[in-house]
């Protein structure tokens, strides 16, 4: 940990961890990028971390926002969140690279800790508070924490696992998301899903479940492990963009 100290912009403690925050210009050095990966591999053994990172070699240069969390007692990295802003040609989006965490730290209130200070910081940015986040992933949990942010009056996800289908421009944003972040892949506007997104394509050794009924079906019934449900959220009022930050944020 002394080799990153300098590096972190901003940091917020918790009692069992640390959440620090950089940019890609503060976390080019090559020893930086090994902790990370190295850390994330002995976090999460059963995934091709290794081989993830192998297939993007320009990873941490595309990252506009960097969150790595470090386990206070060990010091050990037990989570990653990275996103970036995707700029098309009708809309800005924010855009979730990675999220992962230590198993340990599943169903803990970490997730919610590291997505608030996330938002945080890329409320303070040039872009402020993005009107449309989007993500791909095949972790049921993913899928549920983000459809709690639905329920607040002005925000809209995609996709509907209910059987209704959404509004004709969501389903525009959709096929504009996918075709920027997977181009050239299959990807069925009905389901949300992205045939062979994953990269690399044995990432997952299989689905991971969840208690959760109506989203389990889903996920298995339309994903394979290969695959990737796109996921988006658009918040299109400031209210509902300040009760997310709120919901989320301990400094608010």
């Amino acid at each position: 940990m002394q080799l990153l100290q300098k590096n972190w912009l901003d940091s917020w403690l918790f009692d069992r961890y640390i959440l620090h925050y950089a940019t890609p210009k503060q976390l080019i050095q090559p020893a930086i990028k090994e902790w990370i990966v190295q850390g994330l591999i002995q976090a999460m053994p059963a995934l091709k971390i290794e081989q993830y990172f192998e297939a993007k070699p320009n990873w941490f240069e595309e990252c506009d926002y960097l969150i790595v969390a470090v386990e206070a007692i060990s010091n050990d990295l037990i989570a990653v969140l990275a996103s970036s802003w995707v700029q098309t040609d009708s809309l800005p989006f924010l855009y979730i690279k990675i999220q992962m965490i230590a198993d340990r730290y599943q169903k803990t209130h970490l997730l919610k800790h590291m997505w608030g200070f996330h938002l945080y910081k890329v409320n303070q940015g040039y872009l402020g508070f993005p009107s449309i986040v989007a993500l791909k992933t095949c972790h049921p949990a993913v899928f549920s924490a983000m459809r709690v942010f639905s329920r607040f009056d002005g925000v809209q996800m995609y996709p509907r696992i209910d059987g209704e289908m959404p509004d004709s421009e969501m389903n525009e944003i959709a096929c504009l998301i996918a075709d920027s972040i997977c181009p050239g892949l299959e990807f069925c506007l009905h389901t949300g899903a992205i045939k062979n997104a994953s990269v690399p394509t044995d990432f997952y050794p299989s689905l991971p479940t969840t208690k959760k009924a109506d989203v389990g079906h889903y996920f298995q019934n339309n994903l394979t492990p290969a695959d990737r449900l796109l996921c988006i959220l658009r918040i299109s009022t400031d209210l509902a963009k300040h009760r997310i930050l709120q919901a989320l944020c301990k400094k608010l």
